[in-house]
């Protein structure tokens, strides 16, 4: 189905399934399946960008969902909207996971404040 026919919360639970989806896959390094999926929600993460900044905030009501790959991925796609609770969303994840959400939430956290990326 095409995003753009797609309610805003159609969008969100379909970036949650796909999330979720990734989740094992990133506990057992199946790069290449999880790139799939991030492509996906990219294009999620576009097409509620085209929609405005209300439609990008809808993915901060993610920020406590019990699955750390769905934090992780709301946090990372709130930063341009939200970015102080995303990054908090961030070290958090850096203080609860051991492995590789630790790691990528504390690169990204790096980036951010450093100013290597600048979140739009």
């Amino acid at each position: 189905m095409k995003l753009d026919k797609l309610t805003i919360e159609e969008l969100i639970v379909s970036f949650v399934s796909l999330s979720e989806q990734q989740y094992p896959l990133t506990l057992n390094d199946e790069v290449k399946a999880a790139n799939r999926l991030v492509e996906r929600q990219d294009e999620i993460g576009k097409e509620l960008r085209r929609r405005g900044v209300e439609a990008r905030l809808e993915l901060t009501k993610l920020f406590t969902h019990q699955n750390i790959q769905v934090r992780m991925n709301a946090a990372t796609r709130s930063l341009g909207v939200a970015r102080e609770p995303a990054l908090n969303v961030l070290r958090q994840i850096m203080k609860e996971d051991f492995g590789a959400f630790r790691l990528d939430a504390g690169m990204t956290v790096a980036l951010v404040e450093d100013g290597t990326i600048t979140p739009t």
